[in-house]
Order: C-alpha cells, then structure tokens, then sequence
C-alpha cells in the first residue's frame, strides 16, 4: 500500500501552457496526468502520551512488520531492476535493527512522553543531518536512506486507508521521492517522477534510471498546484509541461 497518497478536489483548468525547468535524472518522455503525493515522513505529528509503556509496545510492534515490508522491497527489487540496487533496502534494514537507533527512538517516547511516530522521525532525522553535513557524497547519500527506512516504519505505525489501485497510468509529483516510492510507483506502471529537490547519484534518482522511467528534479514549483493536470515529462530537455496545447501534444507524439 502507497501512504498518504493526497485526493484534491478538481481544479477548474487554465488553458495556458506552461514549461517548466528541472534537472533530468532519468531520461524519456512521458505525457499523462499528474498525481501529487506525499510520503508519511513529510507529515508526521508531535502529540504527547500518559502511557508510554503501550507506546513503546506500538514502537515495538511495529519494528518486525516494517522489517518484513523492506525484505519483500529487497527481492522485489533484485528480481525486477538488479541485484546492485536492491542493497539500498538492505542498508534500510540495518538501520531500523540497528541497536543504537532503537534506543534512541525509545529514549525520546519514555523520556519525553512523545508518540512514537515523532520518535522515530526525530531520531531518523537528527542522524540523518549528521551524515548530510559530511562532505562526501557517497555518505551523504545515507541521509536518504535513513529518513527512507523510517517511513517504511511510520507506514506501519500511522497506515492510510486508501489503496493505491488507479487503472490510469500517472506522472508522480511530490516534493522529494524516496528511493521506496519508485519501486512501489513502479508497481502500478507509473509514466514517471517529478520532484521540488533531488540529486542526480541519489538513491531514488539511481531506481529511476534503472526503471527507464524518466524524472525531472530541482522543479522550483508547488507541484501540489498542479495535481489532477495533464503534464509532458521532457527528460531530454530538463523540463515538465503543463497543460500542453495540442501542438506541443502533436510534436512529442512524433518524438
């Protein structure tokens, strides 16, 4: 199941075109409509708990299932894209078995009688930061990793009720796209990504490539806005259209 997969109500559409610049981290060209999501970690609550003994049974709880959701991406992805990215969700896996951030998330529910959602989120984040301030790109790539492996979990601990089963094909919009997003929007054939921030060696950006679906990052838009329109993906020019005139619609046919 896809989390917190946004439903907005229908937006009266302009008839005005509008190209986009980006940054191409996957190349082809897709035309479809635009979905915009946004996964669990970008919408986590702060509450405080009386009983943090049946929080931290929740926390607890919650660990096996995720784990378990991880190992089906891992064979999912080295059957279906290749064995060297699969190790991404293997990295996921250690990270939420690792004994070190276990207590930390524990830590934050018992001492600062905090759910365990935001507890998982802020230990995943403040490790996360640290790794993002080294100046090495290949351990920078950690920082994506770590706030992936604690969606899987938030997933688990707040699911949605919503089953992502739409017989259209469509282009996925979100404001960053973690690399458990692209094989599960691969999942249901999706034309291809479009996102506010990104890197071209991130994980998420590496799947794509893999997946031959093109993507379009650094979009300096509130992609939300365009939720429900149809869209052009040019991965070969750095750029989304919006809304394409029948023209536009005409020359990529022939592309």
């Amino acid at each position: 199941m896809l989390n917190n997969i946004r439903e907005y109500p229908q937006k009266e559409k302009s008839d005005n075109m509008q190209e986009i610049k980006g940054k191409c981290v996957s190349q082809g060209i897709a035309f479809g409509k635009i979905l915009f999501y946004s996964n669990n970690i970008s919408n986590v609550q702060k509450y405080n708990v009386d009983d943090t003994d049946a929080e931290l049974q929740r926390y607890k709880k919650a660990l096996e299932p995720a784990v378990s959701r991880l190992k089906s991406l891992y064979y999912d992805t080295r059957k279906n894209i290749g064995e060297n990215e699969s190790v991404i969700f293997q990295t996921h896996i250690m990270i939420l078995e690792d004994a070190q951030f276990i207590k930390n998330v524990e830590d934050v529910i018992v001492k600062n009688k905090l759910n365990a959602e935001y507890a998982v989120y802020a230990t995943a984040l403040k490790i996360a930061e640290m790794f993002k301030k080294i100046n090495d790109e290949y351990l920078q790539q950690r920082y994506f990793d770590i706030l992936d492996s604690a969606n899987t979990l938030l997933e688990i601990l707040e699911p949605e009720t919503r089953n992502f089963h739409d017989t259209e094909k469509l282009i996925i919009a979100a404001a960053q796209l973690l690399p458990s997003d692209i094989v599960r929007f691969k999942e249901f054939d999706c034309l291809g990504f479009i996102t506010n921030t990104g890197a071209e060696n991130s994980h998420a950006a590496i799947l794509a490539r893999s997946t031959k679906l093109p993507a379009v990052i650094n979009i300096n838009e509130d992609l939300s806005r365009f939720d429900g329109l149809s869209a052009i993906i040019d991965g070969h020019n750095n750029k989304i259209i919006i809304q394409p005139d029948d023209d536009t619609l005409a020359l990529y046919k022939i592309k």
